[in-house]
């Protein structure tokens, strides 16, 4: 069963709902995991396992806000626009960037719904409001974009950061060198900012010496939990 949110959730990385794992924007869908498609209730922590069904990632919906979902039909699956479509609605990806920039806000973990953002979740809602769903994590996008040399950095491209064993962090390319990411407190700007893989400041050094990949979206994420017979299926990062 499919159920719609009627209001911005909150969704957590385990049954205690101590920390954020993602949030869910109004109009969004949600399918129960675990046995069968009804609502399962973690006795001890009051939260049932879910999977959010756009882009099929798992979470933790704590049981007070199952008020604010309603049983809907099932969803259509997400659109698959071409590359063409895509490389022309990059402008407006840019756009939602750098409008977000301007409004007061901090870095949030977990953060997918605005002002306050994740690295991952601005990159995914900056892709999503241009009607071109990507997966929800830094490692989960790089390992779905098509990967390209530094030197074929456009702007629209994204750029990973982490370890060779790990993405940990993305942004949005404005050209060969600059990007637009947000970044937390211990080594960014807590916040949305201007990056450079150059470097040049105590941010733009630490994240030139973790740059790792690029990669151009060529195409849109299609939901599995919509597409799989059945769907439901407890998907697993």
């Amino acid at each position: 069963m499919f159920y719609r949110s009627t209001h911005a959730l909150n969704i957590y990385d385990s049954p205690k709902g101590d920390r954020l794992a993602t949030q869910m924007a109004v109009g969004r869908y949600l399918v129960f995991a675990g046995k069968g498609s009804k609502p399962e209730l973690d006795a001890a922590t009051a939260a049932s396992p879910i999977i959010l069904v756009e882009d099929d990632y798992p979470g933790w919906l704590i049981d007070g806000d199952r008020q604010f979902l309603q049983l809907g039909d099932r969803p259509q699956p997400n659109p698959l626009p071409t590359p063409p479509t895509i490389a022309q609605r990059l402008s407006g990806v840019i756009g939602f960037i750098r409008y977000a920039m301007n409004l007061p806000h901090q870095y949030l973990w977990g953060g997918a719904l605005g002002p306050n953002y994740d690295c991952s979740g601005l990159i995914q809602t900056a892709f999503v409001s241009q009607g071109i769903w990507l997966p929800r994590d830094a490692y989960q996008q790089q390992n779905f974009v098509t990967p390209i040399a530094p030197s074929e950095l456009q702007a629209g491209d994204l750029v990973f950061f982490g370890t060779p064993e790990r993405i940990t962090h993305v942004g949005l390319a404005l050209n060969e060198y600059e990007y637009l990411h947000c970044s937390g407190k211990d080594y960014g700007h807590n916040g949305i900012a201007r990056g450079d893989r150059r470097g040049g400041s105590r941010v733009d050094d630490f994240y030139a010496h973790s740059y790792q990949a690029a990669g151009r979206v060529t195409a849109a994420y299609q939901s599995q939990t919509l597409v799989a017979p059945g769907g439901g299926r407890a998907a697993k990062n």
